[in-house]
Formats: structure tokens, sequence, C-alpha cells
């Protein structure tokens, strides 16, 4: 109840109404803001993985597993900017991204070692474009879920009096436990 309480509280509205159960709606106020806390975190995971994938640029990982079947092997790796320099324009050694103190390259048919720098890029499961689509996705279920918030907002003091009573109640009930001591 506390936490329904705060939560709305934090939204501002003049109408006020009473609901027909306090404990159902807090419920479904509960339930709303643990929709909202998973969305939140499923969009922080998503922006990361948009992160990672930006340099990149956009395609489909799923292509990267069609050419390993059709015998075409590509390897994504990162490197350090100094270590990357001796093989810009090298056979084999295709420079996706150089804007960034790392460079980003995409082996293809190429058996040889690459520098000891190198790190693999192993990319998520989708791409830059369905991860940012997912992105909005959530965000417009983040904004719909703010958007129900809002409107339970009309019973913030209704609920607020109901948490002072079991306030009384939790009191009463420690004070009746405690009468024998």
């Amino acid at each position: 109840m506390n936490r329904v309480v705060i939560a709305l509280s934090d939204i501002s509205t003049k109408k006020q109404e009473t609901p027909e159960d306090n404990e159902k709606k807090a419920s479904e106020v509960l339930d709303l803001l643990e929709e909202k806390k998973r969305l939140q975190e499923k969009s922080s995971q998503l922006r990361k993985e948009e992160e990672l994938l930006k340099g990149w640029g956009d395609f489909n990982p799923a292509d990267l597993d069609y050419l390993q079947n059709e015998g075409i092997g590509v390897r994504l790796i990162q490197v350090p900017k100094k270590a990357a320099e001796p093989y810009l324009g090298k056979k084999g050694y295709y420079c996706i991204d150089d804007t960034t103190p790392v460079y980003r390259f995409a082996l293809v048919d190429n058996d040889e070692e690459p520098p000891a720098e190198a790190v693999d890029f192993t990319p998520p499961e989708h791409g830059l474009r369905t991860v940012r689509e997912n992105i909005s996705s959530v965000e417009e279920k983040i904004r719909k879920t703010d958007e129900a918030l809002e409107k339970e907002a009309v019973f913030q003091k209704a609920l607020a009096g109901y948490r002072g009573e079991l306030d009384d109640e939790i009191r009463f009930e420690e004070v009746r436990n405690g009468v024998g001591n």
C-alpha cells in the first residue's frame, strides 16, 4: 500500500474518487507499476544492444549464418586503433567502422589470425533495425502504462486514507500482542 500511495502521489490530479475495493485497486496499481518496471528494464537492455550494434551498421545477424552455410566464413572483430592500422586495406579485412578508438572489421574467408589485441564480436539475435523497432514498441507500452497510472491517480486520497486505516490496525495488533508482556 505504501508503494502504491507513493507512486500515485507523484502524479498530480485535482479529481478524487473512491474505489469500490481498496485492496483490489491497490493490487491493480501494483500490477501497473510492476509492468512499467519490467518494460523499463527491457528498454534498458534493448538500448545496450543498440549501442553494441551501432558501430556495426544495420545487418541481419541471421545473414552471417547463411553465409557460413554457403561456405563463406565471416568473423567480426574489434581492434584498437593503433593495432588496426596495418590491417586497413589488407586482403580479407573489411573495415566496417573506423570512427571510434576501436575499429570494427569483418574478416571474410580469412584464415589468418587477427592481431592479438582483436576481440571477437558476437552479434545479438536481432539486427539494429529490429532492435530499434523493439525499443519503439517498448517505449509505446511504457507510455500507455503511464497513462493508465495517471487514470488511477484519482484514487490517491482514498488509498492514502486506507493506508492510514491499515497503519492503525497494525498498531492495534502490536499493542494487543504486547499487553501480556
